[in-house]
């Protein structure tokens, strides 16, 4: 559900190199498949407070996993400012969480184009985001 300045798509082929995750884009947003996992993907003019969020409602085990209830907002006015950076940005934001290293999508502040998610990004995925 977000505009095509976002390459969504882009940053969902890259997420699907972990091997406990396997994204699919559904253009009327969360399908509710039995034993899937959804986050709705927005875009609009947000202002200027963020480049994009992830807001989260965890289960009891604080996994991702409270399907209908999570979303990513890119905000346009981002993309229009560094329109380089969309990729990064949405690959950031997909990615649920933040990594330390530069060297990945998930650092805070990138606007960079072309970062991709580590190794380590994969192994946080296993580790706490999908474990089962």
């Amino acid at each position: 559900m977000s505009s095509s300045a976002w390459p969504v798509g882009t940053a969902i082929s890259v997420w699907n190199g972990s091997p406990n995750v396997h994204l699919t884009w559904s253009p009327n947003g969360c399908p509710g498949y039995t034993g899937t996992h959804c986050v709705n993907v927005y875009s609009g003019n947000y202002g200027y407070i963020y480049a994009g969020k992830f807001t989260a409602d965890y289960d009891s085990q604080s996994h991702y996993l409270r399907d209908g209830t999570n979303a990513v907002m890119l905000n346009d006015n981002f993309v229009s400012a560094y329109p380089t950076a969309a990729r990064q940005l949405a690959c950031h934001e997909i990615g649920l969480g933040h990594n330390s290293s530069p060297a990945s999508c998930l650092y805070t502040g990138n606007t960079q184009p072309g970062w991709t998610p580590t190794d380590d990004d994969f192994q946080e995925i296993i580790r706490y985001v999908y474990p089962y």
